[in-house]
Formats: C-alpha cells, sequence, structure tokens
C-alpha cells in the first residue's frame, strides 16, 4: 500500500491525530451503520460480506435495494472522510463498491480505517479488482 516505511508510518501517525480529534468529538456511525451496530450488540453475526457503497446517489439506491434484498450495507456519502466515522466491521468481510469514481487516496484511507476497525478483509470493486489484507497491504 505505502512505497515505503516512512509514508507507511506517516500516514498512520496522520490517522492516529485524526482519530484522536474526532473521538474528542464524537465520532459517529456512516449511515446504516448504528443499526447494524445495534444488531451485532444483541450477537447478530452477518452470513455475507458487508457491502459498502461510496459515491452520490447511485450508491444511496444500491444500498437501499440491496438493504432490503436482506444484505448488511453501508454508505461512504460522498466527499465525506472515512476517517470521520466508527465502522462497525469487526471480524466482517467488506465489499466496497464505488460508484462515483472516487479519489484513490480516499479508497486507501476507507481500506485502512475499515482494517483498523477489524475488518477480516476488504475487497474494492473499481475498475480493477484490489484486495486490501490487514497491515493495509495490497494482497
Amino acid at each position: 500500500m505505502f512505497k515505503n516505511k516512512k509514508a507507511a508510518d506517516s500516514f498512520h501517525t496522520a490517522f492516529q491525530n485524526t482519530q484522536t480529534y474526532y473521538n474528542k468529538n464524537k465520532k459517529q456511525f456512516p449511515p446504516y451503520g448504528k443499526q447494524l451496530n445495534i444488531a451485532f450488540q444483541h450477537g447478530y453475526i452477518p452470513t455475507n460480506d458487508i457491502f459498502l457503497f461510496i459515491g452520490g446517489k447511485n450508491a444511496w439506491e444500491y444500498a437501499r435495494a440491496h438493504k432490503h434484498s436482506g444484505h448488511d450495507v453501508l454508505v461512504l456519502p460522498q466527499d465525506s472522510n472515512p476517517i470521520s466515522f466508527i465502522w462497525p466491521v469487526k471480524n466482517c468481510s467488506v465489499l466496497v463498491f464505488d460508484m462515483a469514481d472516487t479519489n484513490y487516496q480516499i479508497i486507501r484511507c476507507l481500506a485502512y480505517c475499515l482494517l483498523k476497525h477489524q475488518a477480516k478483509i476488504v475487497y474494492m470493486a473499481l475498475q480493477r479488482m484490489v484486495v486490501f489484507g490487514q497491515g493495509g497491504h495490497i494482497l
């Protein structure tokens, strides 16, 4: 994911500083995240990947449609910072669909955030498939 250890450490430090800021300022769950978190607290375990949609209007429409068909979904609203959310993905696989040709830095940051919140694995449905494993490395 990073070209060298210095870049990785710098990104990690920036992430930690931002995370500390948001923890003090009450981070919130992303759309559909609060319901998913409540389900987890009551012992719910997903049987499939959590679908996470990024982008504009299409992301919301797809999330709504998949939610009604029984999938667990999350949405990263367009132009939102992934660090600003609490991601309820512990021990889950996450499949991310980019609906708005999102900046690659945001995609990397999102993958990092999901893994920091203990997602098992993060799959990205972009123009090319990218899989991020623990430690933020591209598999």
